[in-house]
């Protein structure tokens, strides 16, 4: 996970840089939202695989693993 945070970081502040931004600091607003949309991206893989079952709770949402026993066995081997 520290990889990914420095690399986005590195990312977006060479972004800045080329297109002649300043400063060319990265805001942790920016870097907040740039993570939750590769998060974002990661859950809606794992739910579409059947990896992961979300829903709705009355205040929020939920996300719930599949266990690897229950998947179709072509799946199964696609996780190992």
């Amino acid at each position: 996970m520290k990889q990914i945070v420095l690399e986005t970081i590195l990312r977006l502040s060479n972004e800045k840089i080329e297109n002649g931004t300043f400063p060319t600091h990265v805001l942790w607003i920016d870097l907040r939202k740039e993570l939750s949309n590769k998060i974002m991206g990661a859950i809606d893989q794992l739910i579409k695989e059947g990896k992961l079952k979300a829903g709705h709770t009355l205040n929020d949402r939920y996300l719930k693993p599949i266990p690897p026993d229950t998947l179709k066995n072509e799946e199964r081997n696609k996780c190992a």
